[in-house]
């Protein structure tokens, strides 16, 4: 063979490696892309925007805590009129109970809570009946019309709650 000829074959052999590796490179990383920036895969988000983050939902029962009502609870055999403050460890602050002296007071069998608008009270230590568990409606506002049964098992009380 010819020099000429072996040194072309090898300059020839050497161009092609030397462009075939300027190709073959890795892979780098690369954004997913959809065919509508407008549109998202069930579970993903907006790859044009931020995902919000939320506030935690506010509790319908703190309009409630530190606010005062009155009511008279009237049964089958006995009233009571009465002035509460709801408190926020689920409890009721006694301000007035039918002309008693010894009001205030804080008994933590006197009891509230609310079940998404379902409002629950329980008035305790009543001579004789024990207590009365009572259930009405919340809309957010006064008046809140209530139920309730004693705990000797006797229905028919009501009670009609106003704010202020």
């Amino acid at each position: 063979m010819k020099l000429p000829r072996i040194a072309g074959v090898a300059a020839l052999g050497a161009a092609a490696v030397l462009t075939l590796a300027g190709c073959i490179q890795l892979p780098t990383p690369q954004a997913p892309t959809t065919t509508d920036p407008g549109t998202t895969e069930p579970g993903t988000t907006d790859p044009g925007t931020t995902p919000a983050t939320s506030e935690p939902a506010a509790d319908p029962g703190d309009a409630l805590v530190d606010t005062q009502w009155s009511g008279t609870s009237n049964g089958p055999d006995s009233a009571i009129d009465v002035v509460f403050t709801f408190e926020d460890d689920g409890t009721l602050y006694i301000t007035e109970w039918s002309g008693q002296d010894d009001t205030p007071f804080d008994d933590p069998t006197d009891t509230w809570s609310l079940d998404g608008s379902t409002l629950s009270l329980t008035l305790s230590n009543i001579q004789e009946i024990r207590q009365i568990d009572f259930t009405g409606e919340f809309s957010g506002s006064s008046p809140i019309q209530l139920t309730g049964t004693d705990g000797l098992g006797a229905s028919g009380y009501t009670m009609t709650l106003t704010q202020g």
